[in-house]
């Protein structure tokens, strides 16, 4: 078992209060393990289950692992856990052999209270039981303690995930977290540590399938826009679950520029919750702009990204999206995450960030009056990046 490492905690008191919940339930494991709780039952030995991607852009960083369990074992059954919100991007997976649907209260921002937490887990148990896997892998590297304990209750026999941050006594395999590796990379080592494979030049790419139908309703989306098809097309998608954004005056600045040097087509994307936000920035722009905010499905997304030249985002889940139908992009990174961690994985992309100090915070929301990380990216310095990607 390794021990936990206080410089992967935000603060010190939060490691002293995982540090005292790590023994509580490692004295609870001691005698549950002495009174045959948790025992390992026989599984197929041929499934494995993949545990912790439950957002968007985790979900499609896990397809690279995904793709390369499959190239080397094609026998292996795969199945993933997936929130309400993302099984849209893996749904179509033809290396998954199935997808069990869970919304965890602990990684959405409407918690529920402490009642539904304990019903969610142990229905949380109760799924990863039934799914009847010889192994099951936590992806997860920030608050993956409840994913450790219900692996163990499930009766998984071989459970392997990160511990860094304590609860590795739930575990058969303990994998250690680098805090200068890519999350994707450290992904691919974990499925390369349970075959026994070495996973450091495999391609990063995520994958997103995309069905015949999503595909002729975002060209029939596009088509009703009457974009002018002569032009390049740059998206802009603004909007995020995170409070990390980038200020309005920088997107209208920005836009101005993009238009005067190539007459592009701009077309603004993101969910509903944001079509405020969008419109807002579209009624201070003198030239004509398109938006399908609120008007796509994930899918339909996907396959509006796939036929645009670039797209223009704030980190989040369209990031990924977009280096999976292989777009250009150009990521407005904040400093809530390690860059080393969440930086640069394909070629395609281009990723503007500025150091500061109290990066990585691992907040939702800053702390300052000034979001110093995403205000001191200028316009101009995201400009030069889209021009960088050779866009004409």
């Amino acid at each position: 078992m390794m021990f936990m490492n206080p410089n992967h905690f935000i603060s010190k008191n939060k490691y002293y209060l995982i540090s005292l919940f790590d023994k509580i339930f490692h004295l609870i494991w001691k005698i549950a393990t002495y009174l045959g709780v948790g025992r390992n039952h026989h599984k197929r030995n041929n499934r494995i289950i993949f545990i912790g991607p439950t957002h968007i852009g985790d979900i499609l960083l896990t397809t690279p692992a995904i793709r390369f369990v499959k190239e080397k074992k094609p026998d292996v059954e795969i199945i993933c856990i997936a929130s309400s919100s993302s099984k849209a991007a893996i749904v179509n997976n033809p290396y998954l052999a199935g997808v069990e649907i869970i919304d965890l209260p602990w990684f959405t921002e409407k918690k529920g209270g402490l009642i539904r937490s304990i019903r969610c887990f142990f229905y949380f148990v109760k799924v990863i039981k039934s799914v009847n896997a010889e192994t099951a892998l936590n992806f997860s590297s920030t608050s993956y303690h409840r994913e450790h304990l219900a692996m163990w209750l499930a009766g998984v026999p071989r459970r392997i995930g990160f511990t860094h941050k304590g609860f590795g006594y739930f575990l058969t395999d303990n994998l250690s977290f680098l805090r200068n590796e890519l999350i994707v990379k450290q992904k691919l080592r974990m499925v390369g540590h349970w075959l026994k494979e070495n996973t450091n030049h495999y391609s990063l790419k995520p994958d997103y399938f995309i069905s015949k139908g999503a595909g002729k309703k975002a060209e029939d989306l596009l088509e009703s826009l009457g974009i002018n098809k002569g032009k390049v097309v740059i998206g802009i998608n603004p909007g995020a679950q995170h409070n990390f954004l980038w200020p309005v005056s920088n997107y209208i600045e920005l836009a101005n520029m993009i238009y005067n040097k190539w007459k592009a087509n701009l077309l603004f994307l993101g969910t509903n919750s944001f079509e405020s936000l969008i419109e807002h920035i579209r009624t201070q722009l003198e030239f004509k702009t398109f938006s399908l905010a609120g008007k796509t499905s994930l899918e339909e997304s996907a396959a509006i990204m796939k036929k645009i030249d670039l797209l223009i985002s704030v980190d989040t889940g369209a990031r990924h999206i977009a280096n999976a139908v292989s777009t250009k992009v150009v990521v407005l990174r904040n400093g809530a995450n390690s860059i080393y961690e969440f930086g640069k994985y394909v070629e395609s992309e281009k990723l503007i960030f500025h150091e500061v100090p109290c990066s990585p915070c691992g907040l939702q929301k800053c702390k300052y009056p000034r979001m110093y990380c995403m205000e001191d990216i200028s316009a101009k310095e995201c400009f030069y990046a889209v021009a960088s990607h050779g866009i004409k």
